[in-house]
């Protein structure tokens, strides 16, 4: 299917890299790129119990636990750290 998109400047420097790694075309990069997101998008945070939660370690007086939000939004950071253009 064809159609015209607007990408953000930094969004089409990491697809046009991409392409040109691959050896492929812009449209192909953008499909691969999607492809790789639907794969690593986060599951529906589980809903809040209201008990008490069981910790397997302790926990530093002075930091707060980080949730999978936390974790999956430093995944997506350093993703597209890697995939910026140098």
């Amino acid at each position: 299917m064809r159609f015209t998109i607007t990408l953000e400047d930094d969004l089409y420097q990491v697809a046009k890299n991409l392409a040109k790694a691959e050896d492929t075309s812009m449209g192909k990069a953008i499909n691969l790129l999607i492809r790789k997101g639907l794969e690593t998008a986060r599951p529906p945070a589980p809903k809040e119990s209201g008990g008490k939660g069981l910790s397997t370690f302790p926990i530093s007086r002075n930091c707060r636990p980080m949730s999978e939000t936390d974790v999956y939004d430093l995944e997506v950071a350093e993703d597209m750290t890697r995939m910026a253009p140098k």
